[in-house]
């Protein structure tokens, strides 16, 4: 299924995607070729990239901002290197899945 076939309703992207540019993050739609951790979206020098021919579930956008957001605004042009390397002290799952419960509140989703 893609983001609009989801049951979520057609607008839910770009809800969520006008969420995210309010708040400050950069989210930009493009192709993406290779393969992600979630189909059609991926974290690329701190900015948040989706396809929307490849996205399955619109809420994987909330999880991967999430980690951009939690990130220390002068680290998160190291994003997605920190999420692979060593351990660090943000941008974990928890604090990725946290973060993106609370968008979906805040955006009445």
């Amino acid at each position: 299924m893609t983001a609009t076939g989801t049951g979520a309703g057609p607008d839910t992207a770009d809800r969520i995607v006008a969420f995210l540019r309010g708040i400050g993050l950069v989210v930009r739609e493009a192709g993406l070729d290779d393969p992600s951790f979630l189909p059609g979206v991926a974290i690329v020098a701190g900015e948040l990239v989706f396809d929307r021919a490849r996205l399955t579930w619109p809420g994987d956008l909330l999880h991967e901002a999430g980690h951009i957001a939690v990130t220390p605004a002068a680290q998160r042009a190291l994003l997605p290197g920190l999420l692979d390397g060593p351990p660090i002290t943000f941008g974990s799952e928890v604090e990725a899945t946290a973060w993106a419960y609370a968008a979906t509140l805040a955006i009445g989703l």
